[in-house]
């Protein structure tokens, strides 16, 4: 067991952590719902987000429904409802476990 010794000779016990490289960009991920993409469905609408991948791992997907101007977190496995009638433009991307967002989707359009 080794000790380091910084300029004010403090000392420590020499250790070694894991770090993340990733400098890949996360591919846009899957929208999916009950609702199709541009199809009135008349009814409550649940929409998961999927399927984007990074050698990190994925954090968190984020959604938008106001032309990307802000952006909700969605865990990995959530979803959300949209429950009130209108019509509704998903944006979605994800982050990964080093903070890099990344791409986005095309729009989904519930009706």
């Amino acid at each position: 067991m080794g000790f380091s010794k910084d300029k004010l000779g403090n000392t420590s016990i020499t250790r070694s952590e894991a770090f993340y490289l990733d400098n890949e960009t996360p591919p846009a991920p899957t929208i999916s719902s009950n609702a199709p993409n541009g199809v009135y469905i008349g009814e409550d609408a649940t929409v998961t987000i999927t399927g984007s991948s990074s050698p990190s791992g994925i954090r968190k997907y984020k959604y938008s429904l106001n032309n990307q101007v802000s952006w909700t977190d969605l865990a990995e496995g959530e979803q959300f409802v949209l429950n009130k009638e209108g019509i509704y433009t998903i944006y979605a991307t994800a982050v990964n476990n080093v903070g890099k967002t990344g791409e986005v989707t095309e729009p989904y359009v519930i009706k």
